[in-house]
Protein backbone atom coordinates (compact mmCIF):
# COMPACT_ATOMS: atom_id res chain seq x y z
CA UNK A 1 0.00 0.00 0.00
CA UNK A 2 1.13 3.18 -0.89
CA UNK A 3 2.04 5.72 2.29
CA UNK A 4 1.52 8.52 0.91
CA UNK A 5 -0.14 10.98 3.92
CA UNK A 6 -2.96 13.05 2.62
CA UNK A 7 -5.83 14.26 5.12
CA UNK A 8 -4.24 15.46 8.68
CA UNK A 9 -1.29 13.76 8.38
CA UNK A 10 -2.86 10.31 9.25
CA UNK A 11 -4.97 8.69 6.30
CA UNK A 12 -3.28 7.65 2.88
CA UNK A 13 -5.52 7.72 -0.40
CA UNK A 14 -6.30 4.65 -0.01
CA UNK A 15 -7.80 4.90 3.26
CA UNK A 16 -9.67 8.10 2.59
CA UNK A 17 -11.24 6.47 -0.47
CA UNK A 18 -12.22 3.55 1.60
CA UNK A 19 -13.63 5.84 3.97
CA UNK A 20 -15.67 7.49 1.63
CA UNK A 21 -19.66 6.40 0.89
CA UNK A 22 -20.53 4.68 -2.85
CA UNK A 23 -21.87 7.53 -3.64
CA UNK A 24 -18.86 9.57 -2.96
CA UNK A 25 -16.69 7.65 -4.51
CA UNK A 26 -18.80 7.42 -7.68
CA UNK A 27 -18.33 11.81 -7.29
CA UNK A 28 -14.73 11.48 -6.79
CA UNK A 29 -14.10 9.33 -9.81
CA UNK A 30 -16.68 11.16 -11.58
CA UNK A 31 -14.49 14.70 -11.05
CA UNK A 32 -11.72 13.07 -12.07
CA UNK A 33 -12.48 11.66 -15.27
CA UNK A 34 -14.17 14.64 -16.21
CA UNK A 35 -11.89 17.11 -15.06
CA UNK A 36 -8.54 15.84 -15.38
CA UNK A 37 -8.70 13.37 -17.80
CA UNK A 38 -8.02 9.85 -15.54
CA UNK A 39 -9.61 6.97 -17.15
CA UNK A 40 -12.11 4.45 -14.72
CA UNK A 41 -10.71 1.71 -14.30
CA UNK A 42 -6.99 3.12 -14.00
CA UNK A 43 -8.16 5.64 -11.17
CA UNK A 44 -10.44 3.37 -9.34
CA UNK A 45 -7.40 0.74 -8.86
CA UNK A 46 -4.99 3.35 -8.27
CA UNK A 47 -7.49 4.48 -5.45
CA UNK A 48 -8.12 1.39 -4.23
CA UNK A 49 -4.32 0.63 -3.46
CA UNK A 50 -4.04 -2.50 -6.65
CA UNK A 51 -1.45 0.06 -8.56
CA UNK A 52 0.97 2.59 -7.14
CA UNK A 53 -0.13 6.31 -8.82
CA UNK A 54 3.10 8.22 -10.52
CA UNK A 55 4.31 11.14 -8.88
CA UNK A 56 2.06 13.88 -10.91
CA UNK A 57 -1.31 11.77 -10.79
CA UNK A 58 -0.30 11.65 -6.95
CA UNK A 59 0.14 15.43 -6.58
CA UNK A 60 -3.05 16.02 -8.46
CA UNK A 61 -5.03 13.62 -6.35
CA UNK A 62 -3.87 15.09 -3.28
CA UNK A 63 -4.86 18.60 -4.36
CA UNK A 64 -8.20 17.71 -5.12
CA UNK A 65 -8.84 15.78 -1.91
CA UNK A 66 -6.91 18.23 0.05
CA UNK A 67 -9.09 20.73 -1.28
CA UNK A 68 -12.19 19.24 -1.20
CA UNK A 69 -12.62 20.04 -5.20
CA UNK A 70 -14.80 17.24 -5.94
CA UNK A 71 -16.74 18.34 -3.42
CA UNK A 72 -18.18 21.50 -4.15
CA UNK A 73 -17.98 20.43 -8.12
Amino acid sequence: MQENEVKNGALTIEGYYATLSKKEKSQLIQFLMTKYGFCYNTVQQKLTGRTKFNPRDLLVVQTVINQSLWKSK
